[in-house]
């Protein structure tokens, strides 16, 4: 694991093991790094289970910066790369922003 790990961490950064499972590992190599972006689950699902959870969390009497924010930019993604998007395309909407500096394509 770690030294599949190191051979990442260009593309992701120095995240710790505790971010770093198994999914990730494969779904950096099969759909990420080659740019295939196609591991089988839409990004408009992703972006609705987090607006649900954000609507459950808000509904509950409780407010997060985070949830909101994450909807956002699930949101904007599946409009600038479009509703058939794989979610593994988020990697190519958030580094192709001008503040994701220190993200390596």
């Amino acid at each position: 694991f770690f030294s599949s790990r190191r051979r990442h961490t260009r593309y992701i950064g120095d995240w710790s093991s505790d971010v770093c499972s198994s999914d990730l590992e494969v779904k950096l190599e099969k759909f990420v790094l080659p740019e295939t972006f196609n591991s089988g689950f839409a990004l408009q699902l992703m972006a609705k289970d987090v607006n649900i959870a954000r609507e459950l969390i808000e509904a509950a009497g409780y407010t997060t910066p985070v949830t909101p924010a994450l909807a956002a930019c699930l949101d904007s993604a599946v409009s600038a790369l479009g509703q058939q998007a794989d979610h593994t395309a988020l990697y190519s909407y958030v580094t192709d922003k001008p503040d994701a500096e220190g993200l390596d394509k």
